[in-house]
Protein backbone atom coordinates (compact mmCIF):
# COMPACT_ATOMS: atom_id res chain seq x y z
CA UNK A 1 0.00 0.00 0.00
CA UNK A 2 1.37 3.29 -0.85
CA UNK A 3 1.42 6.49 2.01
CA UNK A 4 -0.77 7.98 0.22
CA UNK A 5 -3.62 5.10 0.18
CA UNK A 6 -2.46 4.74 3.90
CA UNK A 7 -2.80 8.38 4.73
CA UNK A 8 -5.86 8.78 3.15
CA UNK A 9 -7.18 5.31 5.43
CA UNK A 10 -6.02 6.39 8.11
CA UNK A 11 -7.17 10.25 7.47
CA UNK A 12 -10.89 8.88 6.89
CA UNK A 13 -10.72 6.66 9.88
CA UNK A 14 -9.95 9.86 11.95
CA UNK A 15 -12.97 11.60 10.58
CA UNK A 16 -15.53 8.77 10.66
CA UNK A 17 -14.29 8.76 14.65
CA UNK A 18 -15.40 12.61 14.95
CA UNK A 19 -18.59 12.01 13.61
CA UNK A 20 -19.28 9.28 15.45
CA UNK A 21 -18.16 11.79 18.35
CA UNK A 22 -20.58 14.28 17.60
CA UNK A 23 -23.22 12.18 16.95
CA UNK A 24 -22.61 11.25 20.82
CA UNK A 25 -22.79 14.78 21.98
CA UNK A 26 -25.45 15.67 19.49
CA UNK A 27 -29.00 16.80 21.52
CA UNK A 28 -31.10 15.04 18.55
CA UNK A 29 -29.30 12.61 17.65
CA UNK A 30 -31.92 11.19 15.10
CA UNK A 31 -32.42 14.79 13.60
CA UNK A 32 -28.98 15.37 13.38
CA UNK A 33 -28.31 12.23 11.28
CA UNK A 34 -31.25 12.78 9.08
CA UNK A 35 -29.53 16.15 8.17
CA UNK A 36 -26.29 14.50 7.38
CA UNK A 37 -27.86 11.96 5.10
CA UNK A 38 -29.68 14.51 3.47
CA UNK A 39 -27.34 16.90 2.69
CA UNK A 40 -25.20 13.92 1.17
CA UNK A 41 -27.92 13.06 -1.16
CA UNK A 42 -28.45 16.82 -2.55
CA UNK A 43 -24.84 17.28 -2.43
CA UNK A 44 -24.00 13.96 -5.02
CA UNK A 45 -27.13 15.28 -7.01
CA UNK A 46 -24.84 16.24 -9.57
CA UNK A 47 -22.48 13.37 -10.11
CA UNK A 48 -26.13 11.65 -10.98
CA UNK A 49 -26.37 13.47 -13.85
CA UNK A 50 -22.67 12.80 -14.97
CA UNK A 51 -21.75 8.87 -13.95
CA UNK A 52 -23.88 6.31 -15.77
CA UNK A 53 -26.59 4.48 -13.81
CA UNK A 54 -25.67 1.34 -11.99
CA UNK A 55 -26.50 -2.44 -14.23
CA UNK A 56 -29.62 -3.41 -13.03
CA UNK A 57 -27.93 -6.38 -11.63
CA UNK A 58 -26.62 -4.20 -8.87
CA UNK A 59 -30.10 -2.35 -8.43
CA UNK A 60 -31.43 -4.88 -5.31
CA UNK A 61 -28.39 -4.32 -3.97
CA UNK A 62 -28.63 -0.55 -3.79
CA UNK A 63 -32.12 -1.05 -1.85
CA UNK A 64 -31.00 -3.68 0.71
CA UNK A 65 -27.71 -0.79 1.18
CA UNK A 66 -30.45 1.82 1.94
CA UNK A 67 -32.58 -0.20 4.19
CA UNK A 68 -29.71 -1.66 6.17
CA UNK A 69 -27.45 1.72 6.41
CA UNK A 70 -30.61 3.53 7.69
CA UNK A 71 -30.94 0.35 10.72
CA UNK A 72 -27.25 0.84 11.00
CA UNK A 73 -27.57 4.76 12.23
CA UNK A 74 -30.97 3.93 13.98
CA UNK A 75 -29.14 1.40 16.11
CA UNK A 76 -25.89 3.26 16.71
CA UNK A 77 -28.34 6.26 18.02
CA UNK A 78 -29.72 3.33 20.36
CA UNK A 79 -26.04 2.47 21.25
CA UNK A 80 -25.21 5.51 22.16
CA UNK A 81 -28.10 6.11 24.07
CA UNK A 82 -26.89 3.38 26.69
CA UNK A 83 -23.37 3.71 26.44
CA UNK A 84 -20.54 5.95 26.47
CA UNK A 85 -18.29 6.89 23.23
CA UNK A 86 -15.45 5.38 24.53
CA UNK A 87 -17.13 1.59 25.19
CA UNK A 88 -19.66 2.08 21.86
CA UNK A 89 -17.32 2.97 19.29
CA UNK A 90 -14.72 0.49 19.73
CA UNK A 91 -17.04 -2.33 20.38
CA UNK A 92 -19.30 -1.55 17.29
CA UNK A 93 -16.37 -0.79 14.91
CA UNK A 94 -14.52 -4.01 16.76
CA UNK A 95 -16.94 -6.44 16.32
CA UNK A 96 -17.41 -5.42 12.50
CA UNK A 97 -14.41 -6.96 10.70
CA UNK A 98 -15.24 -10.21 12.40
CA UNK A 99 -18.56 -10.46 11.69
CA UNK A 100 -17.85 -9.43 8.21
CA UNK A 101 -15.17 -12.29 7.42
CA UNK A 102 -17.78 -15.11 9.26
CA UNK A 103 -20.71 -13.62 7.08
CA UNK A 104 -18.49 -13.67 4.02
CA UNK A 105 -17.11 -17.03 4.73
CA UNK A 106 -20.91 -18.73 5.15
CA UNK A 107 -22.82 -16.97 2.82
CA UNK A 108 -20.04 -16.00 -0.42
CA UNK A 109 -17.91 -18.69 0.39
CA UNK A 110 -15.03 -16.10 0.47
CA UNK A 111 -11.86 -17.74 3.00
CA UNK A 112 -9.09 -16.42 4.62
CA UNK A 113 -5.81 -17.15 4.70
CA UNK A 114 -4.25 -18.42 8.15
CA UNK A 115 -2.20 -15.28 8.04
CA UNK A 116 -5.24 -13.12 7.11
CA UNK A 117 -7.01 -14.56 10.00
CA UNK A 118 -4.34 -14.28 12.37
CA UNK A 119 -4.20 -10.01 11.48
CA UNK A 120 -7.77 -10.03 11.68
CA UNK A 121 -7.98 -11.48 14.84
CA UNK A 122 -5.26 -9.31 16.52
CA UNK A 123 -7.03 -6.03 14.92
CA UNK A 124 -9.86 -7.29 16.46
CA UNK A 125 -8.62 -8.30 19.76
CA UNK A 126 -6.80 -4.48 20.13
CA UNK A 127 -10.04 -2.60 19.07
CA UNK A 128 -12.52 -4.62 21.52
CA UNK A 129 -10.01 -4.12 24.12
CA UNK A 130 -10.23 -0.61 24.03
CA UNK A 131 -14.10 -0.73 24.88
CA UNK A 132 -13.89 -3.67 27.41
CA UNK A 133 -10.92 -2.12 28.97
CA UNK A 134 -12.97 0.60 29.44
CA UNK A 135 -15.75 -0.95 30.81
CA UNK A 136 -13.37 -3.21 33.38
CA UNK A 137 -12.62 0.54 35.13
CA UNK A 138 -14.69 2.71 36.54
CA UNK A 139 -17.48 2.97 33.68
CA UNK A 140 -19.59 0.30 33.91
CA UNK A 141 -20.51 -1.57 30.15
CA UNK A 142 -24.65 -1.74 30.79
CA UNK A 143 -26.96 -4.44 29.04
CA UNK A 144 -28.05 -2.40 26.60
CA UNK A 145 -24.85 -0.64 25.26
CA UNK A 146 -23.25 -4.37 24.70
CA UNK A 147 -26.54 -5.46 22.86
CA UNK A 148 -26.74 -2.31 20.70
CA UNK A 149 -23.14 -2.42 20.02
CA UNK A 150 -22.94 -5.69 18.78
CA UNK A 151 -26.12 -5.06 16.85
CA UNK A 152 -24.11 -1.91 14.96
CA UNK A 153 -21.21 -3.73 14.42
CA UNK A 154 -23.09 -6.71 12.97
CA UNK A 155 -25.29 -3.73 10.33
CA UNK A 156 -21.88 -2.88 9.27
CA UNK A 157 -20.81 -6.00 8.67
CA UNK A 158 -24.11 -6.80 6.44
CA UNK A 159 -24.00 -3.55 4.25
CA UNK A 160 -20.47 -3.90 4.25
CA UNK A 161 -21.05 -7.52 2.41
CA UNK A 162 -24.14 -5.93 0.01
CA UNK A 163 -22.62 -2.93 -1.05
CA UNK A 164 -19.15 -5.03 -2.06
CA UNK A 165 -21.38 -7.24 -3.83
CA UNK A 166 -23.53 -4.62 -5.63
CA UNK A 167 -20.59 -2.37 -6.49
CA UNK A 168 -18.77 -5.43 -8.49
CA UNK A 169 -21.89 -6.17 -10.13
CA UNK A 170 -23.07 -2.49 -11.19
CA UNK A 171 -19.98 -2.12 -13.89
CA UNK A 172 -19.33 1.14 -11.95
CA UNK A 173 -18.33 0.91 -8.46
CA UNK A 174 -18.37 5.07 -8.54
CA UNK A 175 -21.82 5.58 -9.66
CA UNK A 176 -22.91 2.97 -7.34
CA UNK A 177 -21.42 4.75 -4.45
CA UNK A 178 -22.86 8.04 -5.64
CA UNK A 179 -26.50 6.16 -5.57
CA UNK A 180 -25.39 4.36 -2.36
CA UNK A 181 -25.34 7.99 -0.66
CA UNK A 182 -28.29 9.29 -2.65
CA UNK A 183 -30.82 6.71 -1.14
CA UNK A 184 -29.31 7.18 2.18
CA UNK A 185 -31.01 10.41 2.29
CA UNK A 186 -34.23 9.36 1.87
CA UNK A 187 -35.39 6.95 4.67
CA UNK A 188 -33.64 8.15 8.21
CA UNK A 189 -35.37 11.43 7.37
CA UNK A 190 -38.95 9.76 6.68
CA UNK A 191 -38.07 8.42 10.07
CA UNK A 192 -37.31 11.49 11.89
CA UNK A 193 -40.82 12.72 10.62
CA UNK A 194 -42.87 10.04 11.26
CA UNK A 195 -40.94 9.99 15.09
CA UNK A 196 -41.30 14.37 15.45
CA UNK A 197 -44.27 16.30 14.33
CA UNK A 198 -43.29 18.57 11.45
CA UNK A 199 -43.16 21.43 13.34
CA UNK A 200 -41.00 20.31 16.17
CA UNK A 201 -38.51 18.59 13.26
CA UNK A 202 -37.96 22.05 11.73
CA UNK A 203 -37.56 23.71 14.82
CA UNK A 204 -35.27 21.62 16.02
CA UNK A 205 -33.28 21.40 12.32
CA UNK A 206 -33.29 25.37 12.51
CA UNK A 207 -31.60 25.27 15.93
CA UNK A 208 -28.90 22.15 14.88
Amino acid sequence: MSPLILGAVLFAALLHAVWNALIKVSGDRLVVMSVTTATSALLVVPLLLILPPPAPESWPYLGMSALIHSSYMLLLIRAYSHGDFAQVYPLSRGSAPLLTALLGFVLLGEAMTERELLGLLLIVAGILGLGLGRSAGKLSLSRGALIYSLLTGLSIAAYSLIDGTGARLSGNSTSFTVWMFFLDGFLLPLVAFRRRSGAVLITTIKSV
